[in-house]
């Protein structure tokens, strides 16, 4: 779907990803495409929101995120 005049989005029920916040949150946590649109989802579809709950409280929180959710490193 696209915006008028706005980057790609991604919407799944109620959740809609700006391509640009996946972008981002894949960047500055190194995860995959489907795992950045996985956080964004249950983050609002906010990217500072999702980079925000990890370098806030460091790396051990993103390790253990990764490990819950079975995600790639």
């Amino acid at each position: 779907m696209l915006d008028e005049g706005g980057s790609p989005q991604v919407s799944w029920g109620e959740t809609v990803c700006d391509e640009t916040a996946i972008l981002k949150v894949m960047e500055f946590l190194a995860l995959p495409r489907a795992d950045a649109i996985h956080l964004l989802m249950q983050c609002n579809g906010n990217a500072e929101t999702a980079v925000d709950m990890f370098t806030v409280v460091g790396s051990e929180r993103l390790t253990a995120y990764r490990e819950v959710f079975g995600l790639t490193a």
